[in-house]
């Protein structure tokens, strides 16, 4: 019959290609030796804040979250402003 001999050419060269992939590694063996490195960690209780201390540091977190917001809007505006300016000199005019 024609074409035999293309098939067992094909099937030898699947066979090949699957003895040269190897053995395939198992997502539960990664997720198992994951657990088993976090479980190692030791997790300490630290004291609860009295309402001062805690007061302190909710201003203190605060105070950083508007001085990044800050930031981050200044440097939008700042490159807003040169797209703009850059857009009316090369396209506006």
């Amino acid at each position: 019959m024609g074409g035999e001999g293309a098939m067992s050419g094909m099937i030898t060269s699947l066979k090949n290609n699957k003895i040269m992939l190897g053995e395939r590694k198992k997502l539960f063996s990664y997720k198992d030796a994951i657990k088993q490195k976090y479980k190692k960690r030791k997790t300490t209780d630290h004291k609860k804040m009295s309402a001062a201390e805690l007061y302190k540091f909710r201003k203190k977190l605060r105070r950083e979250n508007l001085r990044t917001n800050i930031i981050i809007m200044t440097v939008f505006i700042v490159v807003l402003g040169i797209v703009g300016v850059g857009y009316y000199y090369l396209i506006g005019q």
